[in-house]
């Protein structure tokens, strides 16, 4: 959704836009930063618990009660790991599985996640901004000046397809930016805590 309405403004807004290479500059910029911290989360490992102790774990469930031990992953758990179901593994201070990235948030990707939060919402802000800003100004003047184009910068389809993806794009983003907004939200409130969403 992200890079279709990224396409859908390089192939049918921009081109109608005089001086928008500043626009496209700071959206590319943040769309590749995002992509980056994005690929970062999803690759690194999120702090998978690994049972590095000598002892073996029938020992350890004598000492230590049912609800310190996962008994799948054979670990001792810290007071803040989890044990993922769809991960199958035990996270070290986990925070949740997120289905964007198909993996565990957890001690060691948590700061890209949180910078790829606050990234994908700079990036929805500032593309809702864009799109408001030129649909004003685009349905306040009658004479709309009219760049180069792809298509024949003379037919009414290019206006048709520049204010449908415009519209378009407008309200993509607007969908987006709330649950990323509440996200975000939450993410910030449990980061400052210390505490994860769990």
């Amino acid at each position: 959704m992200i890079l279709g309405t990224y396409l859908s403004l390089v192939l049918f807004v921009f081109p109608f836009i005089p001086n928008y290479r500043g626009w496209f500059g700071l959206l590319t910029l943040i769309l590749l930063t995002k992509f980056i911290m994005m690929m970062l989360t999803m690759f690194r490992d999120p702090g998978k618990m690994k049972n590095n102790s000598k002892i073996p774990f029938l020992e350890l469930v004598k000492k230590f009660g049912p609800h310190q031990l996962c008994p799948t992953c054979e670990v001792l758990k810290t007071s803040d790991s989890n044990h993922c179901f769809d991960c199958d593994q035990c996270v070290e201070r986990a925070d949740h599985h997120c289905f964007y990235i198909n993996g565990c948030v957890g001690l060691r990707n948590h700061g890209f996640y949180f910078a790829w939060l606050n990234l994908l919402f700079l990036y929805q802000s500032l593309l809702t901004i864009f799109c408001v800003s030129h649909m004003h100004i685009h349905f306040k003047k009658s004479n709309f000046v009219r760049g180069k184009s792809l298509i024949s910068a003379d037919s009414d389809v290019n206006i048709s397809l520049y204010t449908l993806a415009l519209i378009t794009t407008c309200l993509l983003s607007l969908l987006h930016l709330l649950p990323v907004g509440m996200q975000l939200r939450v993410a910030c409130c449990n980061f400052s805590m210390g505490k994860t969403l769990r």
